[in-house]
């Protein structure tokens, strides 16, 4: 069977990837590593009947052995009574604790530290920490680069503003933003409105946050590619409605969602989030899906080279590869049975953006959280819409509330209405008969 050079540029990043996925299971010493690599380079370079076969094999070990860079090694499991000085690179509120992630150079990797919730630590600030620390191999920290968990260190904070300038000029207009919005607009809706702009949720009530996830619609909170897709191609829909440029809309969207990474923060899960959508987009927009499908192979491959961990224990990524995937390869099969569907609005064409995300995404939320949302469907068609109207009218809030704050509270008028007929709209679906169904059997037990 001869292999197109179209079919060899496709396989070639795929051996990577697969061969990154094997090596979590499959443990080689480097030694090994080192000299299958040299056996196979040698072979390319002394035999010219098919290359191709050994350069797949190829890109497949060099996939275990980028794994293999990433598997931790410690010279002790414990660390007791550690006195240093990090920085706070993030700080986060999580239910009665402040949870933080430190930077510092005594010990490879970052540390994670559970501390009391006053006072409150920023990026930037450099603290004294002294404490007990445990190294841990759990890929689920790894993947972010954290190798040490600490809880209820001695914490005390030594002078603050020691970040990088730009991350702190992202961090301060990201936090200014938040107190705009908080006093601009009651709640619910200053914090749906922190979560829909900023992917931060900490503030939303359980029983909020519960009716987000049996109706389905969680993933509006969660800064992915699920969700930055979806906004995307609805936002597309909207100005083809409106009778604005395709093309000037393709570039104001590209401009929106490099707003949307910087103004989150920036950290890599984000930026995946963005590129993610960006070819989702993309897609949408050159309707060339041979070429998309390399770029989407290509990106993922740049990423786990970038990060190998992400991809069996990010479910960010896994969610943004595969909503993204659905999106290319569903997406106008399932429109072509939607005929009876109308056109305006662009109702069908948002109708299968949103079924091929789900039908490619729901068995991943299935294994990760054991629910499944039975009128998720019904859900985000009727909410999906309201998403970047509440993004677009609270963007102008923000704004005015920054100018004036008399000006962002009459501005906030508008997102006030689209939050409360969307929250209506999603506790309505939450409380149907059988709206979700738990297949999380070990509780059930």
């Amino acid at each position: 069977m001869t292999i197109t050079n179209f079919q060899k540029s496709f396989l070639t990043p795929l051996a990577f990837i697969i061969g990154i996925m094997a090596a979590e299971f499959v443990i080689i010493p480097t030694f090994y590593l080192y000299l299958f690599l040299t056996i196979f380079l040698t072979i390319i370079l002394l035999i010219k009947n098919r290359p191709f076969y050994l350069i797949i094999s190829l890109a497949l070990i060099l996939g275990i052995w980028r794994f293999d860079l990433t598997r931790p090694t410690f010279t002790t499991d414990q660390i007791k009574n550690a006195s240093f000085s990090a920085l706070v690179i993030k700080s986060e509120t999580v239910t009665d604790k402040q949870r933080l992630t430190l930077k510092q150079n005594l010990w490879p990797g970052l540390i994670r530290v559970d501390t009391n919730l006053y006072p409150v630590y920023h990026y930037g600030d450099e603290v004294q920490v002294r404490g007990n620390l445990t190294a841990t191999a759990d890929p689920r920290y790894n993947k972010d680069n954290i190798y040490w968990l600490g809880w209820q260190p001695r914490i005390s904070l030594i002078k603050t503003g020691q970040g990088n300038p730009i991350y702190s000029g992202i961090y301060f207009i990201k936090d200014k933003i938040k107190l705009v919005i908080q006093d601009t607009i009651s709640e619910p809706g200053g914090s749906l409105l922190i979560g829909i702009l900023l992917g931060d949720r900490q503030d939303l009530s359980p029983a909020m946050k519960n009716n987000f996830t049996l109706s389905g619609v969680s993933h509006i909170l969660a800064v992915s590619g699920y969700n930055i897709s979806l906004i995307s191609i609805t936002l597309l829909s909207l100005s083809h409605w409106l009778a604005f440029p395709r093309r000037r809309a393709f570039y104001l969207i590209i401009t929106l969602i490099a707003f949307f990474v910087i103004l989150t923060g920036a950290s890599a899960s984000v930026v995946r989030a963005g590129l993610m959508g960006t070819i989702s987009l993309l897609a949408k927009h050159l309707g060339r899906k041979s070429s998309i499908y390399h770029i989407l192979l290509y990106t993922a491959a740049a990423m786990a080279i970038q990060n190998p961990l992400v991809l069996l224990h990010d479910i960010g990524f896994q969610l943004s590869f595969l909503s993204t995937f659905g999106l290319l390869y569903l997406s106008t099969k399932i429109e072509s049975h939607l005929t009876w569907i109308s056109e305006k609005f662009d109702l069908r064409s948002n109708l299968s953006t949103t079924f091929s995300a789900m039908i490619t995404t729901t068995p991943l939320i299935l294994i990760y959280f054991g629910r499944l949302s039975i009128v998720a469907p019904l859900t985000n068609l009727l909410v999906l819409p309201l998403i970047p109207l509440i993004m677009l009218f609270g963007l102008f809030q923000v704004i005015g509330g920054l100018l004036f704050l008399p000006l962002g509270k009459l501005l906030a008028i508008i997102p006030f209405c689209l939050i409360k007929i969307m929250t209506t709209l999603i506790s309505f679906c939450a409380h149907l008969p059988g709206a979700s169904v738990d297949l999380n059997y070990d509780n059930n037990k």
